[in-house]
């Protein structure tokens, strides 16, 4: 069972705040409310790691001794370390909105759920470490949809569960593959490379016939992946099909097994554990995610 704290209004914040643990073990923190007085506070943080998510504002804070300006960006992610306790301060003035998303895990969290890669141990034991983090397209969408699902109930609550599992798992997997986090590259081919990748087509392609078609080789492919879409082509087209999935089985009345056939999966069973690790439910409980 997931622990929620839900405030619509406080003293100085009007709006929507919550706090969620959910039952990975994770903490999920949404804020979306304005400040209606200047105010201050100061809290020591216990060692965690953090994927920031903000929409509006720019947070001035001091951690210890250092000074971090928060600066929301589209399309991007802050990724935050602190291997050791540190205080944390801020000052807000009145009328400031903070619009943001927090997903947030204690350092053993990794090693608990078996997921703790070299690659993943080298990030969390950096202490204070803030980095930038292109998201792929999708999941800065559905953070925007997420802010809807603001309400303590079950649907929200394995709304929210879906997408802070979806995120977590697509930066575990980029870091253990040792994927550098690249900005988008801007030219013509990865113009073109960006276009088929948002087509329905792309999805019925084999890496061979997506080669061809952008008449490049497979390893040019795989480094358009990385550099465009801050992921492996076959982690992108995994999400991409399971998507297709999930809206067949919603809007399409599919059956599992028609589901499991769209995203690429010979075996229900197969279909079913991907269909659950990404989504937080499983197939036959596809109604509760967020459309």
């Amino acid at each position: 069972m997931s622990s929620v704290k839900i405030h619509t209004s406080q003293e100085r914040l009007q709006g929507s705040v919550i706090t969620e643990t959910l039952p990975s073990g994770m903490t999920f923190h949404m804020v979306d409310a304005k400040a209606v007085t200047d105010f201050s506070f100061e809290e020591e943080l216990k060692p965690n790691f953090k994927i920031a998510i903000m929409f509006s504002s720019t947070m001035d804070m001091r951690f210890g001794e250092q000074k971090a300006k928060l600066v929301s960006r589209n399309h991007h992610a802050k990724l935050m370390n602190f291997k050791e306790p540190e205080l944390c301060s801020m000052n807000v003035k009145k009328g400031e909105q903070r619009t943001a998303l927090y997903l947030s895990v204690t350092p053993d969290w990794f090693e608990r759920h078996d997921i703790a890669s070299k690659p993943v141990q080298q990030e969390i034991n950096k202490h204070f470490s803030l980095e930038d983090w292109a998201l792929p397209d999708m999941y800065w969408q559905q953070a925007e949809s997420i802010l809807k699902y603001n309400r303590d109930d079950f649907n929200c609550s394995m709304a929210r569960q879906g997408f802070a599992m979806s995120l977590m798992s697509t930066w575990v997997d980029m870091v253990s593959q040792a994927r550098p986090m690249r900005m988008r590259v801007s030219d013509k081919r990865s113009s073109q490379f960006e276009e088929l990748m948002r087509s329905d087509e792309v999805l019925y392609m084999d890496f061979d016939t997506i080669s061809d078609e952008l008449g490049m080789s497979t390893a040019t492919l795989q480094r358009y992946s990385k550099d465009v879409l801050n992921m492996s082509l076959s982690q992108f087209l995994r999400v991409r099909r399971l998507e297709a999935a999930r809206k067949a089985l919603r809007y399409d009345g599919a059956s599992i097994i028609e589901a499991a056939f769209i995203a690429g999966y010979n075996h229900t069973s197969n279909f079913a554990t991907a269909f659950k690790r990404h989504f937080g439910v499983s197939p036959a409980d596809h109604h509760l995610i967020m459309a």
